[in-house]
C-alpha cells in the first residue's frame, strides 16, 4: 500500500508540472511556470530521497 500511494503521489506531480508547464507557456503567466517548477522539483526530490534510502538500506 505504500508504494502505490508514493507512486500515486508522484504521477500526480509530474501530471501537475506538465500541466502547468502547458497553461503557462500557452497564457504566457510566469506563475503556472512557476508553478510546474515546483512540482518538477518536488517530483524529482521524492524520486532521490527514496534512491537514497534504499541505497542506505543495502550498505548497512
Amino acid at each position: 500500500m505504500k508504494h502505490l500511494s508514493r507512486f500515486g503521489i508522484l504521477m500526480l506531480c509530474i501530471f501537475a508540472a506538465i500541466t502547468c508547464y502547458a497553461m503557462g507557456f500557452s497564457s504566457g503567466i510566469a506563475a503556472f511556470i512557476g508553478l510546474g517548477i515546483l512540482f518538477e522539483v518536488l517530483f524529482w526530490g521524492l524520486i532521490i530521497v527514496k534512491n537514497c534510502h534504499s541505497n542506505r538500506r543495502k550498505h548497512t
